[in-house]
């Protein structure tokens, strides 16, 4: 579940979210339309629901990037080199 803070710099947050969202990895609450009531529901529904949260874990993980952390420090690497 992401609550995009909707103060972040170009609403970059919200644009995040919705990649996950659009592979259904994950749902998005806005945060200024939704209580902790509404949230707990939300959260005790997908607990309930372990082949969707099965499904949403195979997704997120079709959107992650091998090695990422390796491929960062390769860049600034190359970066801190070419300057």
């Amino acid at each position: 579940i992401l609550i995009p803070y909707p103060y972040a710099a170009e609403d970059h947050q919200t644009v995040n979210a919705e990649v996950f969202t659009t592979a259904q990895a994950a749902l998005m609450v806005n945060q200024s339309r939704t209580s902790a009531a509404q949230l707990q529901t939300l959260v005790l529904d997908l607990l309930t629901q372990p082949q969707r949260l099965a499904a949403m874990a195979a997704a997120a993980e079709r959107l992650a990037t091998a090695d990422s952390a390796t491929k960062l420090a390769d860049v600034i690497q190359q970066v801190m080199l070419n300057q």
